[in-house]
This record gives C-alpha cells, sequence and structure tokens, in this order.
C-alpha cells in the first residue's frame, strides 16, 4: 500500500529493492539514507518477530519505521508520523491501566465486547468499531460495536466463513494489526534489482497489499478505510476488532 515506504536491504547492506515513494535507492547503502546501518538494524530484530523504531528520518523527514527478516533480506519499512498521537507518557499508561480495570469488571462477554469496542473507538478514532467472534462453524458473529456517526449497524449480525479465508485467519496469528489506509489506493510494486526478491515473504509486513476481492467487499459496503486487530487466545484466533471509516484512515505506529 503505497502509504509507506518499503526499503529491502541485502546482505551486504545495499538497498536492492523498494516499494512506495522512495526515490530512487537502488544501490544505496541503508546508513545513508535511514541513518542506521543494516548491521545495526538487523542486530536488533527478534528472531521471528519485528524490530520497532520511532522518530527516524529518510531523505530529511521524521518517520516511524519497523524491520524484519525475510528469506536473509533485512526488510524496513516506514510510515508517516501523527502529529496528533498521544506521547507516551505516565498519563498515556495510566489511560491504559483505567481500560484494564474496565474489562476485569466487565459482568458478562457481552458487557465486554461493548467496553472493548468502545474504548478501541476512542484509542483509534474510527466511526464504527466491531468485536467479531468466531463461531463453531468457522462464521463470525458481531458481539460488541461502537459507532459515531450514521453508520448502519452490524450488532448481532452473523457472517459465513468465507467472510475471513482460513489462510488469512492463520496469517491474523501471526501479523496482528492490519490497516487498509484508502480502499482506493494502487498498489506500488516493488522495484528490484535482482530476480532473488521473488521469494519475499511479506507476511510481517504492515503495509502488504490486500486481496482485490476484499477491496470490493469493503467498497460495496461503503467503507473507505479499515483497521482489524486479533484477538488471540492461546494460541489461536478467537475474533477480531475491526474498524471501518467512511473517509481514508491511516493509523500511526503509535496508535497500533
Amino acid at each position: 500500500q503505497p502509504y509507506g515506504v518499503m526499503l529491502i536491504v541485502g546482505g551486504d547492506g545495499v538497498i536492492v529493492g523498494y516499494a512506495g515513494d522512495a526515490g530512487d535507492v537502488l544501490g544505496e547503502r541503508l546508513e545513508d539514507v535511514f541513518g542506521r546501518s543494516a548491521a545495526e538494524v538487523r542486530a536488533s530484530v527478534p528472531d521471528g518477530g519485528i524490530h520497532v523504531m520511532a522518530d527516524r528520518r529518510f531523505r530529511g523527514v521524521p518517520w516511524d519505521a519497523i524491520a524484519y527478516i525475510s528469506d536473509n533480506h533485512l526488510v524496513v519499512e516506514l510510515s508517516e508520523k501523527d502529529s496528533n498521537d498521544p506521547p507516551l507518557d505516565a498519563e498515556f499508561l495510566s489511560r491504559l491501566e483505567a481500560a484494564g480495570t474496565i474489562f476485569e469488571r466487565a459482568t458478562s462477554l457481552a458487557d465486554l465486547a461493548r467496553q472493548a469496542a468502545q474504548l478501541f473507538q476512542q484509542l483509534t478514532g474510527y466511526s464504527r468499531v466491531m468485536i467479531y467472534q468466531f463461531v463453531d462453524d468457522d462464521a463470525g458473529v458481531v458481539l460488541g460495536e461502537a459507532i459515531t456517526n450514521a453508520s448502519p449497524s452490524f450488532m448481532n449480525h452473523y457472517f459465513p466463513a468465507s467472510d475471513i479465508p482460513r489462510q488469512a485467519r492463520a496469517l491474523y496469528v501471526r501479523n496482528k494489526v492490519r490497516v487498509i489506509a484508502d480502499v482506493h489506493y494502487t498498489p506500488s510494486p516493488v522495484i528490484s534489482a535482482s530476480t532473488a526478491l521473488e521469494s519475499i515473504d511479506m507476511s510481517d509486513s504492515m503495509l502488504r497489499s490486500v486481496s482485490p476481492v476484499h477491496i470490493q467487499y469493503l467498497k460495496n459496503m461503503g467503507v473507505a478505510a479499515s483497521a482489524s486487530m486479533s484477538i488471540v487466545k492461546d494460541g489461536v484466533l478467537w475474533g477480531l476488532v475491526t474498524c471501518h471509516h467512511h473517509e481514508p484512515r491511516n493509523l500511526s505506529l503509535t496508535k497500533r
């Protein structure tokens, strides 16, 4: 998705592929455009996970970034900072603690789902937030909902198992937050200097494009932007926090 920039770095620290509005960076060393060497970033990436880097500069502009390893390549993804993000200070941590207390006091699953929908809406600013649980036949049901405009309600609606295919559910356990900033986006291809990038795995990517079928599904619902956060219980995908908005909306790395 074109709201960010992807840089793919080879073992020698040279950029061998990119996507998004990065300019012609092929052949440049990562430290020359990002301010940190590939070896330094790679050493910080945990096994099978991502490394988060806040407030980095790329082409003289501040960005947030993540890094992960794919097929022995280092992948760095940059997303624009949001000047309206709250500072991650004691007040913010206190708000999170208060939210946890509210969840603990919920008297039923329905009450918990309602409270969670309201809280996630406050955190993210999306116009509709739903708590969506998978049931025995792999269908999904909306247990909780928060709406701030005239969006139609999906409370207690059931959706077929085909709404979210099994392969997508497996990915959702690994990559727990996914954002479509604008359903009308044009996918940005990976520009590469080598055919070796054919094997790049984007499972951990925050910028990866999504199925055109899903994009059309959202357009048919009148949704302009969406986000989903996985609810994982005992290593199994229990459900989703699903967010919709009536106009394009990104979700900064801080909010994610």
